[in-house]
């Protein structure tokens, strides 16, 4: 029953090495059998390439995302107010909601306080010695406006 068939594996080493050789069996069931091997080369190819692509995919996708840590803007603000300038409607939105609300009576009591002027430098106490130190330029390397 079970029939068993026997080809020269050589001529299948010679037809997949990119070189085709004319040599091919004349038995129909070798043909078969040569057929079969390369359909599942050529099945074993498809899924190594279909592999290696996911790989690259996901390599450009780290590397893609390493760039954008590395050298992206650094901020601990939060969202950017501008992130905001194209929802308009949404913005819209929330103005009629709020517009129909009556808004809550709320009374606070704000302390008074003295605010102080941003930028300004304390003196330094009188009590510290003062030196002027005069620098003098020599005559001969003295420019005034005229050169």
């Amino acid at each position: 029953m079970g029939v068993h068939y026997r080809f020269d594996y050589s001529i299948i080493v010679a037809m997949t090495d990119g070189t085709r050789d004319m040599s091919l069996p004349n038995d129909i069931e070798a043909l078969k059998a040569v057929i079969a091997l390369r359909d599942e080369t050529i099945t074993e190819r498809d899924a190594t390439i279909a592999h290696l692509t996911l790989r690259v995919e996901r390599l450009q996708e780290q590397l893609n995302l390493a760039i954008a840590r590395r050298y992206s803007a650094r901020s601990e603000k939060g969202p950017s107010p501008q992130m905001g300038l194209f929802d308009e409607a949404e913005v819209e939105a929330e103005r009629e909601a709020l517009a129909a609300e009556e808004p809550p009576v709320v009374e606070s009591v704000v302390a008074g306080h003295i605010r102080r002027a941003r930028g300004y430098r304390k003196p330094l106490p009188a009590a510290l010695p003062r030196v002027d130190i005069i620098h003098e330029l020599p005559e001969d390397e003295r420019l005034g406006p005229d050169g």
